[in-house]
């Protein structure tokens, strides 16, 4: 089995998030002492501890979301690694990593001190060039772009795209959850949600069933990559 460490810690974060707001709030519902004394130390006007909770409701999507797109990467590059030390040419991959390889070699070129044409006839001889020798293809985890579209269908493509067999005959029914998920953390990150309105119509036990479902949707995810890298599904047969 592939090494997920930053899964596992991301994973080890969200369930003690999880569950120590599963315990304020069994202190709110029980009126104890101890929530009596926390709710007069953080009362401050117009806001009271209820508004903290909620504002900590809130944040739970950002954490699950930071664990959903820091384990793509994760992965990203536990496939780059493989296809790289197994020092494959162009022509021993899938056609699907060529085309990935391909797009890779052009990024940046706009950024260029060549103009645009010159640019991409200059890259585009070198792939020629590089190919006709028979170079070993390699990938550099910096060209994975991602940054705040971790999406249920973003991810799909992404598995597609390196000729991952992504099995989302279960997963499948999270497609809203992962696509919530995405659309709350964007809305607080970019300042378009407030943290206290979003998190007002959500239980604790809601969002510790999202995180539930994240965790498996992610296993799966896991799963499927490390069967990939074990069978090689990216040379050619």
């Amino acid at each position: 089995m592939i090494t997920t460490s930053i899964y596992d810690s991301k994973k080890q974060e969200l369930n003690f998030y999880i569950s120590s707001l599963k315990k304020l709030d069994s202190l709110s519902n029980e009126q104890s002492e101890l929530w009596t004394d926390l709710a007069k130390v953080l009362k401050q006007q117009p806001f009271k501890i209820d508004s903290f909770m909620i504002i900590l409701k809130s944040n739970s999507y950002m954490m699950m979301y930071n664990m959903i797109e820091s384990t793509i990467r994760e992965l990203i590059s536990t496939i780059y690694d493989a296809i790289n030390t197994s020092s494959l040419r162009y022509d021993e991959v899938l056609d699907k990593i060529q085309d990935l390889w391909e797009k890779h070699q052009f990024l940046g070129l706009d950024d260029s001190n060549d103009t645009k044409s010159d640019s991409y006839k200059k890259e585009a001889h070198r792939c020629i060039s590089f190919i006709l020798k028979k170079q070993k293809i390699k990938f550099y985890t910096n060209n994975f772009k991602l940054s705040g579209n971790a999406d249920f269908d973003t991810i799909l493509s992404v598995t597609q795209n390196l000729g991952i067999n992504f099995d989302t005959t279960t997963i499948g029914k999270y497609k809203n959850e992962i696509d919530t998920i995405k659309r709350n953390r964007n809305g607080l990150a970019h300042g378009s949600y407030s943290f206290i309105e979003l998190g007002s119509d959500k239980t604790i036990d809601d969002l510790y069933q999202t995180s539930l479902h994240v965790e498996t949707y992610l296993e799966q995810l896991k799963k499927d990559v490390n069967n990939y890298i074990k069978n090689k599904d990216f040379k050619k047969n």
